[in-house]
């Protein structure tokens, strides 16, 4: 199992397109976006759960999880990440002033992570940087050699088209 603990607009939804286009199967939903996904998991074994309210309750996950769980944190630069979180402030259901500083929340995860001793099971990223190999290494998958391009979701380009 696979979850996602990045806070929105950080390429949560460009990470499950990612897990789906490795072969895993799951459900990943947005906050701002109020979009989900249910893949059918009655027939995967390689599931995820990419849900970036997951914030509120990542040690909860951790500890009900089992020692094979893997984690993925995405993560972006605090001016990046404020200036595209507030675009969706008078537009999105969601509070966004009840979300964490970005930064902050991001060592925090890897303060609790390192306090037990789970580091190598956390994949803590910026999706600037990120690219198949990192994944599929840190995933232990082979990468298809079809696979094309990194997604990136909502890309700017692609979000301004939607406001």
């Amino acid at each position: 199992m696979i979850f996602g603990l990045g806070l929105p607009r950080t390429g949560t939804s460009s990470i499950a397109i990612a897990l789906r286009k490795l072969g895993f199967r799951g459900k990943n939903y947005c906050l701002i976006h109020n979009d989900k996904v249910d893949d059918d998991l009655l027939e995967s074994y390689n599931k995820f759960d990419i849900n970036n309210s997951n914030y509120l309750n990542y040690k909860s996950i951790y500890y009900n999880s089992t020692s094979s769980t893997k984690y993925i944190l995405t993560t972006r630069d605090r001016l990046s990440w404020r200036d595209s979180i507030n675009k969706f402030k008078d537009i999105s259901c969601f509070e966004i002033n009840k979300l964490p500083d970005v930064i902050d929340y991001e060592n925090e995860v890897k303060f609790f992570f390192k306090k037990n001793n789970a580091l190598d099971k956390l994949l803590v990223i910026n999706l600037k940087r990120i690219n198949w190999v990192i994944l599929s290494e840190f995933l232990e998958v082979e990468i298809p050699y079809d696979i094309g391009n990194f997604p990136h979701i909502y890309s700017r380009k692609i979000q301004k088209k939607k406001i």
